[in-house]
């Protein structure tokens, strides 16, 4: 018999398969992409809640050393016991928190060259980095990232590409917010788990057909 869903990601409303692709084994950047308010920030909270067996939600009493969730803006997420205030740049708050030896990390807006080359790094000394990206669809969060990984070897590397960002990409999450029959609020989700297949199509393709080259690859999961 399956286990359960993990409570925090269960009360959102995520689906057993996501759920069960948000946590890849050896590390991974998860992107979850969403509009302004379609609740992105709150997934990548609980999934970071979720990951780490020690960690405790400020709720339910503390944070272990086990994992962090960064934000920008202060007030959304209280620093770390150990840490007097987050730092402001994002970059710097990843590179911190490898430092310190954390294993997952949560970013409530990841955005920037500098930020995300520090994610990439992260990923490959194994860290899982969940991260909520503005995007309305999963070709143009991938786009977008990868653009901004580029932009940071461009005076040094000429002709570099966002391949290793792809690289390190484990699962892409899109969710939406869109009005209900009843006057409420209905979400859904679509999802992308990128394989070396899936990596090589977007590396030749370039950019700007992404979107229609992971189209394929997207799949809605069942209720």
């Amino acid at each position: 018999m399956p286990a359960p869903i993990p409570p925090r990601l269960a009360r959102l409303g995520i689906e057993r398969e996501v759920a069960d692709a948000m946590f890849p084994r050896r590390g991974g950047l998860v992107l979850v992409a969403g509009e302004t308010g379609s609740g992105r920030t709150t997934i990548v909270e609980a999934a970071v809640a979720t990951a780490h067996k020690g960690w405790r939600s400020w709720e339910e009493g503390g944070l272990d050393g086990g994992s962090v969730m960064l934000s920008e803006v202060p007030e959304h997420f209280p620093p770390a016991p150990h840490w007097p205030t987050l730092p402001r740049r994002m970059d710097v708050g990843i590179r911190i928190a490898m430092r310190d030896g954390l294993d997952v990390i949560g970013v409530d807006e990841l955005h920037g060259p500098e930020a995300v080359r520090q994610s990439v790094d992260a990923v490959g000394h194994g860290r899982l980095l969940v991260a909520a990206v503005r995007a309305d669809s999963i070709g143009d969060a991938l786009r977008h990232m990868a653009n901004d990984y580029a932009a940071t070897f461009a005076d040094r590397v000429p002709g570099c590409t966002g391949r290793p960002f792809l690289e390190a990409v484990h699962m892409v999450l899109l969710q939406r917010k869109s009005p209900s029959a009843d006057g409420g609020q209905v979400w859904s989700r679509e999802y992308v788990l990128l394989s070396g297949e899936t990596r090589n199509n977007l590396t030749e393709a370039g950019a700007s057909t992404w979107e229609s080259v992971i189209r394929p690859h997207v799949v809605v999961p069942l209720p």
